[in-house]
């Protein structure tokens, strides 16, 4: 089975209802957008890509935080804090940043949901900045969300 993923990535952006979307890479199957959101000063970044496998597969591989260093872009470190849930965890991540600016780090609430009836798959991760004391020498994340 082909899956279509879409993924809102944002560090530090919001995701809602976006307008205005301008495709900014096109390649390998990988479409990379920003959008400017109605309601919010900042810009997204909306991603959509395809992934061969099954939705179980889909959803094991988001929820292996251990391995994301192996395939997040520029990921440094990524280790579950809590397991709230078989479809539930709290992770801790830190990803690299340009030469002239410091590492970034998060505090993540992931949960993945399957609406019944539907061959749908809802993935949210939205920050939760206080939830560690910041580390030294890496700027934290105050607001990101994905869905």
């Amino acid at each position: 089975m082909r899956l279509i993923l879409l993924l809102g990535l944002c560090i530090p952006f919001t995701v809602g209802a976006q307008s205005n979307c301008l495709l900014r890479l096109d390649k390998d199957s990988i479409r990379v957008y920003t959008c400017t959101p109605t309601k919010s000063k900042f810009k997204s970044i909306r991603t959509t890509f395809e992934v061969d496998g099954t939705l179980s597969e889909l959803v094991a591989m988001v929820l292996d935080i251990d391995h994301y260093k192996a395939w997040q872009y520029k990921t440094i470190s990524a280790k579950v804090l809590k397991k709230v849930s078989d479809q539930e965890v709290i992770y801790y991540t830190e990803v690299g940043a340009p030469i002239v600016t410091s590492n970034r780090d998060f505090v993540i609430r992931l949960t993945v949901h399957k609406p019944p009836m539907t061959k749908d798959m809802i993935i949210d991760a939205v920050s939760i900045p206080d939830y560690l004391p910041p580390a030294k020498n890496v700027v934290r994340v105050p607001y990101s969300v994905a869905r």
